[in-house]
């Protein structure tokens, strides 16, 4: 069935890239609906950067993405995060960072882990400690954006009963 959806709404691309297209059947609303608590489940794993762009994509430390919403960043949307780390050293090159962006983005890239041993860059389940999906994680997540348990909340020192 994935192959299916795949090659009939996103044969160009990757699920998180997709779009619902037109006349889409009944399953493939129900399943594009479900990419928002996906897209806030996952992040990229920097490997060498060739497949992560850097706007848009959750690649940041704190599983941030860099937008393009400043018309000075719009011609930059084909860039790759390959495009500002050293090839040779595997460190970000950060005159090239601090020349492109304002400070406080700026110490966001360069605050970011580059990990010497990965190479390839891989999208990886954030609420998993071992980077792999579960369906307990992820309705954990449905369950923290979608309830409003703030009235269960009631203040006080709950822990010394």
């Amino acid at each position: 069935m994935s192959r299916l959806f795949k090659a009939r709404y996103f044969p160009q691309c990757d699920f998180l890239s997709s779009r619902l297209g037109p006349n889409p059947s009944y399953v493939w609303r129900s399943i594009f609906s479900a990419k928002i608590v996906v897209k806030q489940g996952v992040r990229w794993r920097i490997g060498s950067g060739p497949s992560i762009p850097l706007f848009g994509a959750s690649w940041l430390k704190d599983s941030c993405s860099l937008s393009t919403q400043s018309p000075l960043y719009a011609p930059l949307a084909h860039v790759k995060v390959q495009d500002i780390i050293e090839p040779s050293t595997k460190v970000w090159n950060d005159t090239l960072i601090s020349n492109m962006f304002d400070h406080n983005t700026s110490q966001l890239i360069l605050n970011t882990p580059l990990h010497p041993l990965v190479h390839e860059d891989k999208i990886i389940w954030k609420a998993e400690k071992n980077g792999s999906y579960s369906v307990r994680s992820a309705y954990q997540i449905c369950v923290t954006k979608i309830a409003d348990d703030s009235h269960l909340h009631v203040p006080g020192k709950w822990s010394s009963i």
